[in-house]
């Protein structure tokens, strides 16, 4: 049995042969971790509540029950974030705090340096705060991402107000997805949760037109494109279709040189201070991109669209692919039969009611373009884009169908359970994924408390990147000894 496990595994991920072996020989290990941690009663406890809530009719026509899911499903995540608690830098990580232990740029220098084609200013300044106050404690990140979750989804909540308990069920499992894991407790990956808190806002506030929703409107279009690359997808939609939305004429005018602005701002800043700075990802040279014979590019935009559905397995992106072709022309369906009503006021309401799967094409343009491989269709951090374009796809759904029939219950029921289920126990997500990095984060923090400090660096070095060895060994030594002088971040003890 376990000889077909590991072959179907190299079968459907070929780039990654070596993985399916080290996964298999270390998968009893990593479960007896769990089966024997501390808080495994309570998170068993919550786990089988959260089901409950979800098979549970409610009695009368209300969101209490929705908003029990939602509290229920962030203490469950709490609980295994305190559970394996990982407090020690990865990969991405040292990258964004370098300068924090070297001092070589000045502090203006370094909020206006890109990382890895992203304009990351506004984040940049929560880990000087983090940095100034918490020690560098990258736990912080931890609690903050799971806090912005429960935030979304209670906004999402509050909003719908056309979808039955059902249709909410299966929102909220969406935003509560346990493939954010990787982007919860890993501390530069903070940016997807902020760029899904921003979307969400623009979702509530945009149609609104009081001083405080104009207010969170105009700082959020400013700040997105300066936070992360998904946060692109809010100036572009609003150049793009703030047209049909039912707002004063100034107010869209405000929001598209607000959206201007903030996007050239993203651009060229930064290369104020380096002209021969990698290119952010509105400054990719997209007129050589090859739309018409790159097959990977639409494997990418249609796959990635699914992303939230599909397990860190490679050959899985082609399943992906046919799941977001089939979502798109879904909604084609729907928008060509408003479309033949040839009712202007319906036309412009399907668009401005429908942000989310706009938000969810624009981000599938940008990554196709960028990163178009079957890794981005599949990998976990990209989830984020996959759920805004879901939490729009379902929303349209439901409020286009009734699902009365038994057969329909059951096959939302089994989407829901299905999604669940692979988020908390997939492998590299959820319970596993927090396991895992607990364990390599135990065996680093007791070879720094016991043994010399060289041979752990080339120890933590190797676990920490995964094995490659893209980041400056020096750097990371330089690192690691201020660090360790200073006693922050995970050399507190």
């Amino acid at each position: 049995m376990l000889n077909l496990l590991i072959n179907s595994c190299k079968y459907l991920d070929q780039q990654r042969v070596d993985k399916c072996n080290n996964f298999f020989e270390e998968f009893s290990d990593i479960w007896f971790l769990i089966y024997n941690s501390k808080l495994i009663l309570p998170i068993i406890i919550v786990f089988l509540y959260t089901i409950y809530l979800i098979f549970k009719i409610p009695s009368i026509t209300s969101k209490k029950q929705n908003y029990y899911q939602i509290f229920s499903l962030s203490i469950l995540f709490y609980l295994i974030i305190f559970n394996f608690r990982t407090n020690i830098p990865w990969v991405d990580d040292w990258v964004w705090i370098e300068n924090l232990q070297t001092n070589e740029l000045s502090l203006w220098q370094w909020l206006n340096q890109p990382t890895n084609i992203h304009n990351i200013f506004f984040t940049k300044l929560i880990f000087l705060f983090v940095d100034n106050y918490y020690n560098q404690n990258i736990e912080f990140f931890n609690i903050l991402s799971v806090f912005i979750i429960l935030l979304i989804g209670l906004m999402v909540l509050s909003k719908e107000d056309k979808i039955n308990y059902l249709g909410l069920s299966l929102i909220i499992i969406l935003i509560f997805s346990g493939k954010q894991f990787a982007n919860f407790t890993q501390s530069c990956n903070i940016v997807w949760s902020l760029s899904f808190l921003y979307s969400i806002l623009i979702y509530k506030y945009i149609d609104k037109q009081n001083l405080i929703s104009k207010y969170i409107n105009s700082v959020i279009i400013f700040i997105a494109p300066l936070t992360f690359g998904l946060g692109y997808i809010i100036p572009i939609y609003m150049v793009s279709f703030i047209y049909f939305h039912k707002i004063n004429k100034k107010l869209k005018i405000l929001y598209i040189f607000i959206s201007l602005f903030s996007l050239t701002l993203a651009i060229f800043l930064p290369k104020l201070f380096s002209p021969d700075i990698e290119p952010t990802v509105m400054g990719y040279n997209y007129l050589n991109f090859d739309f018409v014979t790159n097959f990977k590019f639409y494997v990418t935009y249609f796959g990635v669209l699914s992303n939230v559905y599909l397990p860190w397995i490679n050959g899985m992106a082609y399943i992906g692919f046919i799941i977001g072709i089939f979502q798109f022309l879904t909604v084609l369906f729907i928008f060509q039969k408003i479309y033949k009503s040839k009712s202007k006021e319906e036309y412009s309401e399907f668009l401005s009611q429908n942000i989310l799967i706009s938000f969810g094409l624009i981000f599938a343009l940008l990554v196709s373009i960028t990163r178009s491989d079957l890794q981005t269709v599949v990998a976990a951090r990209y989830s984020v884009g996959s759920i805004l374009f879901q939490i729009g796809f379902w929303k349209l759904i439901f409020e286009n169908y009734k699902f009365k029939k038994n057969l329909y219950k059951f096959c939302i029921y089994a989407i829901i359970l299905y999604t669940f289920f692979l988020g908390i126990f997939s492998p590299y997500h959820g319970l596993h994924w927090q396991a895992k990095r607990y364990a390599e984060n135990s065996k680093i923090l007791n070879c720094y408390k016991t043994y010399d400090i060289k041979n752990c660096n080339k120890i933590a070095y190797n676990s920490l990147f995964y094995g490659a060895n893209w980041y400056d060994f020096n750097a990371f030594e330089k690192q690691i000894s201020e660090l360790k002088l200073q006693k922050k971040s995970f050399f507190n003890f």
